[in-house]
């Protein structure tokens, strides 16, 4: 369990897996507070959670993520990229949003696919995200 305090509001977090063979089967969490940090932190919770579809290690860069590390770590279709917070955040929220169908590699190049077509991330972007 883990216990949040700002201010007035509090939060609560109590995590239940259960394990099938070795693997995580589902991961509970009942979050309890009041305002709007709940329901941020509950749709942050449910990004992470969704990022599995499209990133092989989402826990462990789900973990530096939270940790506040500049670097992350990725995992897509078996390929190891190194993309700053900033990318790593990006991808994870338009995923959620539907705005992105998911992410592909291609000769060591990451690409992001859409409905419309899909997108070869350069060095820039990896690094800074996507920031006008």
């Amino acid at each position: 369990m883990i216990g949040v305090k700002d201010g007035l509001k509090e939060i609560s977090i109590k995590a239940y897996q259960t394990r099938s063979s070795g693997k995580l089967k589902t991961a509970m969490f009942l979050i309890t507070g009041k305002g709007t940090k709940v329901v941020y932190f509950t749709r942050k919770v449910k990004a992470l959670l969704k990022s599995r579809e499209i990133i092989d290690n989402w826990l462990a860069s789900a973990l530096e993520y939270t940790k506040g590390k500049e670097n992350i770590r990725i995992k897509v279709g078996g390929k190891e990229f190194v993309v700053s917070r900033w990318f790593y955040s990006d991808i994870v929220n338009m995923f959620y949003d539907k705005e992105i169908q998911g992410l592909i590699t291609e000769s060591d190049k990451l690409i992001i696919k859409t409905k419309i077509q899909d997108f070869l991330v350069d060095d820039h972007i990896i690094k800074e995200g996507f920031r006008f």
